[in-house]
């Protein structure tokens, strides 16, 4: 399972990624930002990563982010972000409805209310929890069994989105084997 998850990261997400090399950490930032839009959206109000506290200063993140790189460059990112909520719909999301890990119903649900996903796992409560717990290391309200941790968000640094985004392919294919 892990094989065939390591192998559509290779055939599907790795060159997708590498189109915009150089600019990797510019996709991040643009992926991070757009799934704060969405958060937005859901529960206005959020406390976001970054400093950053409601629509007008995501905004005006994704203006800024849009001059640094400049329009050429913007593009390609925006196209390389689009490739890969693509490809989390058809390599995690429909695999994993076929097999009926997830409904129909949650699949739609998803879909709609996280069009712009790409994990938010905080990277204090990752290195905290890695060191706690020999188990699953995440910071999400449903897995954690942590009070303080509540769906208002929280403002502390995420743990490399765009790397466990990619990596989701393997944790779909380990469910479904």
């Amino acid at each position: 399972a892990q094989a065939a998850g390591e192998d559509i990261i290779r055939r599907f997400y790795q060159p997708v990624v590498r189109q915009v090399a150089k600019d990797q950490p510019f996709l991040e930032q643009y992926m991070a930002l757009r799934r704060m839009e969405d958060l937005l959206q859901l529960h206005p109000g959020t406390h976001l990563p970054g400093g950053l506290t409601g629509v007008a200063d995501v905004a005006a993140a994704l203006r800024s982010l849009a001059t640094k790189v400049g329009a050429e460059r913007f593009a390609r990112i925006e196209q390389a972000a689009d490739d890969l909520w693509r490809l989390n719909d058809e390599q995690v999301l429909q695999p994993l409805r076929r097999e009926g890990i997830i409904s129909a119903e949650a699949y739609t649900a998803l879909k709609s209310s996280h069009p712009h996903y790409i994990p938010f796992q905080r990277a204090d409560f990752v290195d905290v929890l890695d060191q706690s717990f020999r188990g699953r290391a995440e910071a999400n309200l449903s897995s954690t069994g942590i009070k303080k941790l509540t769906e208002e968000g929280s403002a502390r640094s995420l743990d490399n989105p765009l790397r466990r985004l990619a990596s989701e392919p393997i944790k779909a294919q380990t469910l479904i084997a």
